[in-house]
């Protein structure tokens, strides 16, 4: 014969179990979202935590002088820039990339022109993000909505 109560009671049991299990894992998920005030420490590509290997260009004027390690912020090496091989147009897609070892909650990006001890001149006037994310699969432009934003 057919036991209700018995039926009913583990049911009861497995579903509470269930949303247990979606509690802990939203509350273990929430938990480990950042806390945005304590995000100010920058990632290292002034002191040199990030590595040179982890920085790359399309392309570079000179390899000795303006290549991607030299894009560091407040320094002087090589010619205190990164340059692209050519001057930037309408269909340019010069990009300069930092391969972070980890997932970070970026909240800030700091960028400069070329350093020459803080007097250079040259300096994007625009430019964008892409991030990428293995989840994603692909690049993405950071937007604010649907708009793209250009910094």
């Amino acid at each position: 014969m057919f036991n209700f109560n018995f039926f009913t009671s583990q049911f009861s049991t497995i579903f509470i179990k269930f949303i247990f299990l979606i509690f802990l894992t939203i509350f273990k998920r929430i938990n480990s979202l950042p806390n945005i005030d304590e995000c100010i420490q920058s990632l290292g590509m002034e002191s040199g935590r990030i590595l040179d290997e982890q920085i790359s260009a399309s392309s570079s004027f000179d390899p000795l002088s303006t290549s991607p390690i030299h894009s560091r912020l407040n320094t002087e090496s090589g010619s205190g820039a990164w340059c692209p091989s050519s001057q930037i147009n309408a269909t340019s897609h010069e990009w300069i990339q930092v391969e972070l070892a980890d997932e970070y909650f970026i909240v800030g990006v700091r960028t400069q022109g070329r350093w020459d001890k803080g007097r250079g001149l040259e300096f994007p006037s625009a430019y964008m993000i892409e991030y990428w994310r293995p989840s994603l699969g692909r690049w993405a432009r950071y937007s604010t909505g649907n708009e793209v934003k250009i910094i």
